[in-house]
């Protein structure tokens, strides 16, 4: 009745109408298949004398203060280790585990973890986008001496960075 109305013409029975169907079963079983993947039989966890560290650093002006309002650029590297490959049966027995060995050394951290400024209430920080997710930056409202450190979520608690930045702020035009 519809190709006696106009709505299907010749070309569209046949041939065409197999292949449509067949692309179609094809993309359907591409996508079932790869959505099938093995899971792994083990998992990485805290090996023995396992530790965590955070090191910060900035560019911090050697010659002069930081100006108010000028952005710093902060880094952070997270060393953590030793990891241990296990059956993935044992998961219950840790808290913290991993399907992949984390890298023992990791630069550039500095956008995962957790910046703390004293005293607080005159810093700002940078809020990355698409095409700088690593980067972060402070700068300061207000001139003054600020201590600068950094906590990462750690396997089994939070934990801070080693080491603590001082950062002298001048005054500065507010501009930068």
């Amino acid at each position: 009745m519809l190709k006696e109305m106009g709505y299907i013409c010749d070309s569209l029975e046949g041939n065409h109408m197999r292949i449509g169907i067949l692309y179609l079963l094809t993309t359907i079983l591409i996508v079932l298949m790869t959505s099938c993947k093995t899971k792994p039989a083990h998992i990485y966890v805290p090996g023995p004398k396992f530790t965590e560290t955070l090191i910060i650093s900035a560019d911090i002006p050697q010659d002069r203060d930081l100006k108010v309002g000028e952005w710093l650029e902060l880094k952070a590297t997270r060393t953590t280790g030793p990891w241990v490959k296990v059956n993935k049966s044992k998961k219950s027995q840790y808290s913290c585990w991993w399907l992949k060995p984390p890298p023992e050394v990791e630069e550039n951290a500095q956008s995962n973890v957790t910046w703390h400024v004293e005293p607080s209430g005159n810093a700002v920080f940078n809020l990355p986008g698409p095409t700088t997710l690593r980067e972060r930056a402070v700068r300061f409202t207000q001139p003054g001496r600020y201590k600068l450190l950094a906590t990462s979520a750690g396997c089994r608690k939070p934990f801070h960075s080693k080491n603590v930045l001082v950062i002298t702020v001048g005054k500065g035009d507010g501009k930068e």
